[in-house]
């Protein structure tokens, strides 16, 4: 059964063409979008934009910080009935089956999940960072091992 997902952004100072690129991605996976802004210098480009992208704009007077923008999202989404939320950043990257992925886990669909994560991967990351992430069974639990920070 599909579940009515929605997309929310967080952002502060956005490169609204890189935004640009990550919601057209998004949109395509999920039913609704929604930006929650922490206080941009760059507004009214970024109110430009939701508009013409027929996306929802929820514009902070100064930088709260990340969760207190992402309880303005949840608010939005739970107001309008949608059961599940995809947190994104300004500058996340996802590929064009993301939804369609965790869809196939089943995990959307059962009532003791409260929360579906995905790993994240930075193309430049060195090699010791990649060998960092340790993948455990069938439920892809991450487990990183940080001892590469630590070298001195």
């Amino acid at each position: 059964m599909k579940k009515k997902v929605g997309a929310l952004f967080i952002t502060y100072n956005a490169n609204i063409n890189q935004l640009k690129k990550n919601i057209e991605t998004v949109l395509k996976q999920v039913n609704a979008c929604v930006i929650v802004d922490n206080g941009s210098k760059n507004i009214d480009q970024l109110v430009q934009f939701s508009r013409r992208q027929n996306i929802t704009l929820i514009k902070l007077e100064k930088n709260y910080g990340i969760a207190a923008a992402q309880n303005q999202g949840f608010k939005y989404f739970d107001k309008h009935k949608f059961e599940w939320v995809l947190t994104l950043d300004q500058d996340s990257l996802l590929p064009d089956n993301t939804m369609y992925e965790f869809e196939l886990t089943g995990k959307m669909n059962d009532v003791d999940t409260g929360i579906i994560a995905a790993s994240y991967f930075d193309k430049n990351w060195t090699e010791t960072q990649k060998r960092a992430l340790v993948y455990q069974g069938n439920e892809s639990v991450i487990e990183k091992n940080l001892s590469f920070l630590l070298e001195i």
